[in-house]
């Protein structure tokens, strides 16, 4: 607004035909590195199966000069010839293994700064308005991501449901207002024990977050879920309710799997959830 109260659309305008701009310029980069990313990914795949082809060449050119020194009956040639063709030998399958061991680190490398791509424009994805955390749209893209790296990359992901018990009878007694409130104090519990910037936090529905932690064992999930329900029990207060009332989540975990799917993985964690609340309208 101007300073006479009245709305200066020129510029809204403006800001609106910037910010598609940038979206435009922001997909239309990512594709350009993406495509670069699996184009180089084919041509090293190209060159290791080059790489084998001319390494049974030289292979089978040195046992060749073995057959012949044979067929000759010099048993000094044939000695001079294994020892080359030995030597030849270890020495092309040598080069081939750190050529493999080459391509094999650099794609894991760019595998890696693909995820911490993701990592850092999450922002993008839509926001939860009440919670700010991301939405459960933005939750599903989080996870088919993941599942699609964790094939590659082979690391341990652990997907956790926090469920605040009771949350339909809490509304129903202090009132909405309250009990966006409630949600807020919990949503802080949540970013305060899962503070990486790969960890992603999602509300799924009222009462019901998701969290994506990437390169995390079982038992380390599960430490950082029992740090949630002791400090939203301890902290987290109810505005307006009596004196004494707590606010208890539950949890439940599970670690990605190979054949894994979005909807497959959050059927497990609201079947694993002790809470009847978390299987109510459920969006997924």
């Amino acid at each position: 607004a101007s300073t006479n109260g009245h709305r200066q659309w020129p510029l809204v305008r403006q800001f609106f035909l910037k910010r598609r701009q940038q979206e435009v310029d922001f997909v239309t980069q990512r594709t350009h590195q993406y495509q670069g990313l699996v184009q180089g990914m084919v041509t090293a795949l190209s060159d290791i199966a080059t790489g084998e082809t001319d390494t049974r060449q030289e292979v089978e050119t040195h046992l060749k000069s073995v057959s012949a020194a044979t067929a000759n009956g010099d048993i000094d040639a044939v000695k001079r010839s294994l020892e080359r063709a030995m030597a030849a030998t270890a020495n092309a399958y040598e080069a081939q293994k750190r050529q493999i061991d080459t391509t094999l680190d650099s794609t894991q490398s760019n595998l890696v700064q693909l995820r911490e791509d993701f990592a850092n424009n999450r922002d993008l994805m839509t926001r939860a308005p009440v919670t700010g955390t991301f939405s459960a749209d933005a939750f599903n893209t989080a996870l088919k991501q993941s599942i699609a790296l964790n094939f590659v990359l082979q690391q341990p992901i652990a997907v956790v449901a926090i469920q605040i018990a009771d949350f339909s009878s809490i509304q129903a007694s202090v009132g909405a207002a309250a009990g966006d409130e409630t949600l807020r104090s919990v949503v802080d519990c949540l970013m305060r024990c899962f503070v990486r910037r790969s960890d992603t936090i999602a509300t799924l529905k009222p009462g019901l977050f998701m969290v994506l932690l990437a390169d995390t064992n079982e038992t380390t999930a599960k430490t950082l879920n029992a740090r949630v329900e002791a400090m939203v029990r301890d902290t987290v207060r109810v505005p307006y309710a009596n004196e004494g009332t707590t606010v208890r989540c539950v949890s439940a975990m599970t670690m990605l799997l190979d054949n894994d799917q979005p909807a497959s993985v959050l059927a497990r964690l609201i079947e694993r959830l002790p809470q009847s609340d978390a299987t109510e309208n459920t969006t997924t």
